[in-house]
């Protein structure tokens, strides 16, 4: 009966670590779909993926938070730090420590880049009291809450 037993147990064992061993290769495949292999060599320039951490840390307060592109850049790679990290040279605007894993980076296309693109200027702001003064000189709003055009309105 002992033996039996320990039989039972054993074959149970192995099937658990078959599924278990089956689950992990499933996930691991799966996981696997969305990552690439990304290199870099020492002076290429990179672009780099601005996450909200280092939106704070720009010192440049003429860009609205809203309009700061996704990727800034270009840098140059300075070293290779690791098997997935990279050291960047920074300018000085950007108050951040240097070194950026490789999911932060994108290898720069000339063909997509623009400079006048990356310098975006703050919105003019359009809204405010100026604009309210505007919209109730050419309409009414009644107690009850209809809208009524009274006037023409004045830029």
């Amino acid at each position: 009966m002992a033996m039996e037993s320990d039989f039972v147990e054993r074959e149970l064992i192995e099937e658990v670590r078959d599924s278990l061993t089956l689950a992990q290769y499933r996930m691991k495949k799966y996981a696997d779909m969305g990552r690439k292999d990304v290199e870099f060599q020492v002076h290429n320039l990179v672009m780099l993926k601005l996450t909200p951490q280092i939106w704070k840390k720009v010192s440049s307060k003429i860009v609205h938070r809203g309009l700061i592109p996704k990727y800034d850049g270009p840098f140059e790679v300075i070293k290779y730090v690791g098997k997935v990290a990279y050291h960047l040279k920074l300018p000085n605007r950007l108050k951040v420590h240097p070194t950026f894993h490789v999911s932060f980076l994108k290898k720069l296309n000339q063909d997509e880049f623009d400079e006048e693109r990356r310098q975006a200027k703050r919105a003019l702001l359009l809204y405010g009291s100026n604009l309210k003064r505007r919209f109730l000189r050419c309409w009414t709003i009644e107690p009850w809450g209809r809208v009524r055009r009274t006037g023409e309105p004045t830029i």
